[in-house]
């Protein structure tokens, strides 16, 4: 992502701490309306989520509130979920606590892997996101809590059913749930047993914090 935005002329920002001086300064000489997070791995002071007129916004790997916190696709995966999705929300101070403004929900293939799916559910963000930054701009999002019924789900033109795997065949492999980055995880053959035997550690993406401007 930091490669792309270098080559569009973006400027990236990559302060190890908002507590650096001049980190929350510079934040604000974008002057933003409107701040995205995707997979950021750390909590935002209230500070940074002062700073957007509107506030910020997070797209999270899952259907919320199910999987809220670290590692949600490897969670759902191990879980043996048949479906997960993205959800778009607004953030506070506490961890995935914010009310939810919209979602998409995809199907999980049999053998699908962590970095397959994660591949999907980032273009499906990014699409949910295109979708949902008019009415964001002009306030028109109204979120719900996690507990109130939903009306705002749609299906992705995207998903697609899981492939038949037959039946009484178990998945051996712990490679289906580790994320593709090289060098983080290896691939490592087990006996047929339960997920949980097999549970990968969480993992962090790199950072990204995308402050948008409006169009007048």
């Amino acid at each position: 992502m930091k490669q792309l935005a270098l080559q569009h002329g973006l400027t990236v920002m990559q302060p190890a701490s908002f507590k650096e001086p001049g980190a929350l300064d510079a934040l604000r000489a974008f002057d933003a309306d409107l701040m995205v997070v995707v997979a950021y791995g750390m909590l935002l002071p209230q500070a940074v989520l002062d700073i957007p007129r509107l506030g910020c916004v997070n797209n999270h790997a899952s259907l919320l509130p199910r999987w809220r916190g670290a590692a949600p696709i490897q969670r759902s995966l191990l879980a043996g979920d048949k479906e997960t999705g993205v959800t778009l929300m607004r953030i506070e101070l506490k961890l995935d606590a914010g009310p939810m403004l919209r979602k998409a929900a995809v199907a999980i293939g049999a053998d699908e892997t962590g970095g397959e799916l994660h591949d999907r559910l980032a273009q499906l963000g990014a699409e949910l996101l295109r979708e949902s930054l008019p009415d964001l701009l002009a306030e028109r999002c109204r979120g719900r809590s996690r507990t109130s019924p939903w009306s705002l789900t749609r299906k992705s033109s995207t998903s697609r059913k899981p492939a038949s795997t037959g039946a009484g065949r178990r998945r051996t492999s712990n490679a289906r749930y580790a994320p593709s980055i090289p060098g983080r995880w290896r691939k490592r053959s087990t006996r047929a047993s339960s997920c949980a035997s097999g549970a990968p550690r969480p993992w962090r993406w790199p950072p990204t914090a995308s402050p948008v401007r409006s169009r007048s």
